[in-house]
């Protein structure tokens, strides 16, 4: 029987997020400022400033809307594949990795399993896949890639996406019965 299950997760904006984007904001106020100016000081630039602010601004809206981040989650037979998709027009896979090659999976709120939520040896690279660390739904991943890094990841899966993990490798996934 095949499996094939998919699930969406839209990240939640933290201070840094916030922060970039008033920094950009600001950023696109002084540099059109500045175009302005340099209008006034060289004739030639008069009528094209207009086109060089327009740019400022459409790349302040492009980099804002970049912060939009959602994460997909694909299960297909045994392999997880884990995409970043920016604003809806950029996708990127950031993971993708067998069921089977996950050294532990459990929920970050599961006391049973804070031992290995503690271990620091996964921790050298950390994809945050989930809406927020602190979303009811997250867990964590170890896991080593198929370039060989131990990983942690953090993501939000559906308990049919867990369930189907448990049927390729039942002895490290644990699900947290609430």
């Amino acid at each position: 029987m095949d499996i094939f299950l998919e699930h969406i997760v839209k990240k939640k904006k933290t201070t840094k997020d916030i922060l970039t984007i008033v920094g950009i904001v600001l950023a696109g106020f002084i540099v059109s400022d500045l175009v302005i100016i340099l209008s006034f000081l060289i004739p030639y630039l008069g009528a094209f400033s207009i086109f060089l602010v327009f740019g400022v601004w459409f790349g302040v809206y492009w980099l804002i809307s970049s912060r939009n981040l959602e994460f997909e989650y694909s299960v297909t037979n045994g392999e997880i594949d884990v995409d970043s998709i920016a604003s809806k027009r950029k996708r990127k896979r950031i993971l993708s990795v067998r069921v089977r090659d996950i050294a532990c999976c459990a929920s970050v709120y599961d006391k049973a399993h804070a031992d290995d939520y503690k271990n620091k040896e996964y921790t050298a690279s950390v994809i945050m896949a989930a809406s927020a660390i602190d979303a009811p739904g997250t867990y964590f991943a170890d896991l080593v890639t198929r370039e060989g890094l131990k990983t942690r990841l953090f993501f939000e899966p559906t308990e049919q996406m867990l369930e189907a993990f448990v049927t390729y490798n039942p002895r490290n996934i644990h699900i947290l019965n609430e």
